[in-house]
């Protein structure tokens, strides 16, 4: 089995090799291939959730390996399964190949097994992408089907994608939506060509004005809001509750984060296309907003093995919540949020155990009975790490987040490291700046507007912070650490504007 399948058509540099492939799951060698089938947990955290283990000696149906070989991806998808197996680019098992995987486990998975004849099937994933040949963008945009019929939606795309060969990658698009008005936004579904896994939606709180793709490891999580899930072949398109909608001002650009694994020896050219559904306040009268805990001030040492940070954040109001997920990389071990309220035995909200996954494409938890919070309850936050680096390593390298979204939305809220209770990005009415003002050797203080783009190419203040506060109307540089960062004339404001630069005349 391992010689016939698993080590042809699994064990491919860009998925599961090495000592630590895709999902914590290696078919590099027939001994560890073997240890972590037979009885193993799934990375994927419904699929874990549910009590299905990799191989379940004795029965097929109740294997997840099975599973992700034998359905299609719309069946996976619905159960927060992932992508089906293998992706695009290595032909998966036919039905003599698939028939003895069967027998194999239900014969109790031995280690030894009988010969069979193995076979290859032609691809039946064709469905989860769109194929192109074109490689100009124009027409790669004609590869894709129409925008959905069913309501009023925004579609926008990516610049083409150039993926490596035998790479996993994820690239980051910036997207400069160029409206007048604020969106409002329910939902999201995307499209993506071979060897596409997912795709999530941003706002970026530091826009660049670059719209060339870059890898997403180098960009700052702490800058990004998240938008929602627009699906592909191992992703799930968001649908926010019944009532709520999430709003992009003018001004704001969106980053599309596009994961892609390229299983072949060519490197390849791609696009995605995501298509928003626009709702009014009429029918989503609930309006979320961002909340995330934050852990950002963190030194994980050199080799270091189970090295765990817990940051807990009070609240002082009551919060409706409507969406929640976890965050680290790929060093990430285990992750867990609980809710303490009072005496009683923490509520675990939140558990994973895969940094790839938490990086790349993380359960996301929708409440359509929003979770309430209330006044004095506290929510703690755990992250552990395995450093084999041999240097330290720390923020933004590794980081630990929970994203959500709750209403009523009246800013964006954090709870950052030295942070006791959430602080928000917002309050007042008047303005600080007038047109023309100019700001410090860093760009924070500069005048800016929602619609005016002042900020792009700023320096390094490249937020208006206008966009959540009416009287901050400057550019501004959001999670500093002391005054120095902010330059001559401004201060980090750590308690009263959620870590964000200040001059000192506002």
């Amino acid at each position: 089995m391992h010689e016939k399948i698993f080590s042809k058509g699994c064990a491919n540099e860009a998925c599961h090799s090495g000592e630590k492939g895709i999902a914590d799951l290696t078919f590099a060698d027939l001994q560890g291939s073997y240890d972590s089938l037979i009885d193993g947990v799934p990375a994927n955290g419904a699929a874990a959730g549910a009590g299905l283990v990799r191989v379940k000696p004795g029965d097929a149906a109740a294997s997840f390996l099975y599973m992700k070989l034998t359905e299609h991806g719309p069946a996976l998808t619905e159960k927060s399964y992932g992508a089906a197996m293998p992706l695009s680019g290595i032909e998966p098992p036919g039905e003599k190949s698939l028939a003895a995987i069967k027998a194999w486990i239900d014969a109790g998975a031995p280690m030894d097994g009988d010969d069979f004849e193995a076979d290859l099937a032609e691809h039946h994933h064709e469905a989860n992408y769109v194929e192109c040949e074109a490689t100009a963008a124009d027409e790669m945009q004609k590869c894709f089907k129409p925008t959905p019929t069913d309501g009023e939606y925004l579609r926008i795309y990516t610049p083409p994608l150039e993926i490596p060969a035998s790479r996993e990658i994820m690239l980051c698009s910036e997207i400069d939506l160029a409206i007048d008005e604020p969106l409002l936004i329910d939902r999201a579904a995307g499209q993506q060509m071979n060897g596409g896994h997912h795709i999530a939606v941003f706002t970026t709180l530091a826009p660049t004005g670059e719209y060339a793709p870059l890898d997403c490891d180098d960009v700052d999580m702490s800058k990004l809001r998240f938008v929602m899930g627009a699906g592909g072949a191992g992703g799930l398109d968001t649908t926010l509750p019944d009532g709520v909608g999430v709003r992009v001002l003018p001004g704001q650009r969106l980053l599309v984060q596009s994961h892609y694994i390229n299983t072949t020896d060519k490197p390849t050219t791609v696009m995605d296309a995501v298509d928003l559904a626009l709702t009014t306040e009429e029918e989503s009268p609930t309006l979320a907003d961002s909340f995330a805990v934050i852990d950002s001030d963190f030194e994980i040492p050199a080799k270091a093995r189970g090295f765990e940070r817990v940051k807990e954040c009070r609240l002082e109001q009551d919060y409706d919540i409507h969406m929640l997920l976890g965050h680290t990389h790929e060093r990430g071990v285990m992750f867990r949020f609980d809710l303490l309220r009072g005496d009683a035995e923490p509520e675990l909200l939140y558990y994973a155990t895969d940094g790839k996954l938490l990086r790349s494409n993380p359960e996301i938890k929708l409440y359509h009975e929003p979770l309430q919070f209330k006044a004095g309850d506290r929510l703690r936050m755990t992250c552990r790490w395995d450093n084999d680096d041999a240097t330290a390593i720390g923020w933004p390298e590794e980081m630990c987040v929970t994203f959500m979204y709750y209403s009523p939305g009246e800013g964006f809220l954090t709870c950052d490291t030295y942070d006791e209770t959430p602080v928000t990005i917002g309050g007042g009415d008047d303005k600080c700046r007038k047109p023309g003002d100019e700001g410090n050797e860093k760009g924070v203080g500069k005048f800016c507007s929602v619609e005016g783009g002042e900020c792009v190419g700023n320096g390094t203040a490249t937020l208006c912070l206008e966009n959540f506060d009416s009287f901050s109307n400057y550019c501004t540089l959001i999670n500093c650490k002391a005054d120095a960062d902010c330059g001559a004339g401004a201060y980090c404001a750590m308690d009263q504007a959620g870590n964000a630069c200040v001059p000192n005349d506002c």
